[in-house]
């Protein structure tokens, strides 16, 4: 075979090798998919990242002079990234987190509480752990 055929097929088969991983690095970078900072200057996100699984989501939330909390959202599931949003209710103090139209979370800052509406109102303290979003 003639030199510059096989010089050529090595070419294109490392930048096939090349452009994949990058392509796979950036689907598995973690995501911001939703922000809101609260009127007392409390950060929260919605994050995800790709797993072999599916996408794992989590919630977190920084208030002033606090480590990060962080709360589950989903570990096999579809994309975040449209539609995903984080509202607040300043009268309740309640913090709720949407995929969409669907009410996926609510962080209830009194009672120091976080359910799951979408799964049958399962509760749990707040925050179940405590650390930083990988970002």
């Amino acid at each position: 075979m003639n030199r510059k055929l096989i010089a050529w097929f090595v070419f294109l088969g490392l930048a096939v090798l090349v452009a994949t991983g990058l392509i796979l690095r950036e689907m598995n970078r973690p995501r911001i998919v939703a922000e809101r900072t609260l009127p007392d200057g409390t950060r929260t996100l919605v994050t995800q990242v790709l797993t072999m699984e599916g996408y794992q989501v989590g919630f977190y939330f920084l208030e002033p002079n606090a480590r990060w909390g962080w709360c589950y959202l989903d570990h096999e599931g579809s994309s975040w990234r449209n539609g995903s949003r984080i509202d607040y209710d300043p009268a309740a103090e309640v913090v709720d987190i949407w995929q969409g139209s669907v009410l996926r979370g609510r962080w209830d800052r009194k009672k120091k509480e976080y359910s799951r509406p979408d799964i049958g109102g399962w509760t749990a303290s707040a925050p179940q752990a405590f650390y930083s979003p990988r970002l």
